[in-house]
């Protein structure tokens, strides 16, 4: 039986049709093929960016903690700078001001808020009774009048103590702005007071000390102190200028000595200090007995023998305008250089022997109220935070630029150039 073409036309177009599909379905595995391959390499990428982007993570916890520990170090740093700092340099301006705003209200309590009032004129003051107290005096204090007692220390003062703390707090809106007023404790207050008031105590000495040697001068049945030394009336003109002159040779060895054990040491003194490398700013190395000559540490005179058995110690008296905390690092500073002096002399000693001309003994003495060196233009001058700030504002006529350095200035080593100082009172 024959196929009806129609049939087998149908039967044609149906396998062309299947192979049509069946092309269809190979070009299709072949493009998810490639997506299959294209997906593979897009997630090794994937893979690899997130690794990167971990180490990335990593790399950026190690900087933030390494960031970490500079932010501490240079906080450190900057710490032991400050400290360093406080240690070397005197008190800010603020805490100087503090103080003399106390100091002209200790003053005012005392009846002395006249301008011009000096630490000296309240040395000059009696006490009431023993360990001081308030006095009478309407005219001048509404009737409540200081009157320390400077015989004795701070703390045995201390009757007076509460209520003057009391009456500088209400008063101190003349001096200290209101929130300064309020920080400011009592026990700080006290604090400042008794720097005052050890600094009067000093000046107070220093009278007592001048009053007993005019008086023992002008007294004819004080005995002289050892038979050997000139009356008053026989000291020689000279003397006083003689006296000068010792005095500035002694302080030139002491500079020129500590020069040269500083460079032998290869030390670099602070640049704050450097000015007290001059003969000016030395401590005054005293032989002297009431002004008058003393035969035994003075040989200039040819007729002058000096006592054969022991020689009399020298005083050392340091200037008074270092006599203050303000000023305690640079009195630090030649302590340490008085330490190397000391030890190089006893190095030498057990190198080469007793020297045979060994250095003259030395005893401290009393603060020496002196003025500030007068120096030339070209010549290093005093910083004015190693000036005893009280000792400065009852001496204004030394806060001058010939006396005082503003700027500080770089060291240049320890050399010393001759200088031409004024020291007006060796």
């Amino acid at each position: 039986m024959a196929i009806p073409k129609a049939v087998t036309d149908k039967l044609v177009h149906q396998e062309s049709r299947i192979m049509g599909l069946e092309a269809r379905i190979d070009q299709d595995g072949c493009l998810i093929a490639a997506l299959q391959t294209s997906e593979a390499r897009l997630q090794h990428e994937i893979d690899d960016l997130d690794n990167e982007n971990t180490q990335l993570l990593q790399k950026l916890q190690s900087v933030e903690a390494v960031l970490d520990q500079q932010t501490r170090d240079i906080d450190r740093l900057f710490s032991l700078l400050e400290q360093k700092s406080s240690a070397q340099v005197p008190p800010d301006a603020d805490k100087t001001k503090n103080r003399t705003a106390v100091r002209k209200l200790f003053l005012l309590a005392m009846g002395l808020g006249k301008k011009g009032s000096t630490l000296k004129d309240a040395a000059l003051l009696k006490p009431s009774t023993a360990g001081g107290g308030y006095i009478c005096d309407t005219e001048a204090s509404n009737g409540k009048l200081l009157h320390p007692d400077w015989n004795v220390t701070f703390a045995d003062n201390s009757v007076w103590h509460s209520r003057t703390v009391k009456w500088m707090r209400q008063n101190m809106k003349t001096q200290f702005p209101a929130a300064m007023i309020d920080k400011k404790s009592d026990d700080a207050i006290l604090d400042q007071l008794s720097t005052v008031f050890r600094n009067i105590v000093q000046a107070y000495n220093i009278l007592q000390k001048e009053s007993k040697a005019k008086k023992n001068a002008n007294d004819p049945t004080v005995p002289e102190d050892d038979g050997d030394l000139p009356a008053e009336n026989e000291m020689p003109d000279d003397a006083p200028a003689r006296r000068a002159g010792r005095h500035k040779s002694r302080k030139t060895r002491k500079c020129d000595e500590r020069i040269m054990v500083l460079q032998k040491a290869g030390i670099q003194l602070h640049h704050h200090y450097v000015f007290f490398l001059q003969p000016a700013y030395q401590s005054t190395d005293e032989s002297d007995q009431s002004d008058v000559i003393d035969p035994d540490t003075d040989t200039e005179k040819a007729d002058e023998v000096p006592a054969p058995s022991t020689r009399k110690p020298w005083k050392t008296r340091t200037p008074l305008y270092c006599a203050d905390e303000a000023s305690e690092a640079f009195n630090q500073e030649v302590a340490t250089i008085e330490r190397y002096v000391l030890n190089y002399r006893v190095e030498q000693e057990r190198k080469n022997g007793p020297a045979q001309s060994a250095p003259h003994p030395r005893i401290p003495g009393d603060w020496k109220d002196t003025p500030l060196p007068r120096l030339g233009a070209t010549k290093l001058r005093i910083l004015r935070p190693c000036i005893h700030a009280e000792w400065l504002a009852d001496n204004e006529d030394q806060d001058v630029p010939t006396r005082i350095q503003e700027e500080e200035v770089e060291s240049q080593g320890v050399e010393r150039a001759d200088e031409d100082a004024d020291d007006e009172r060796d």
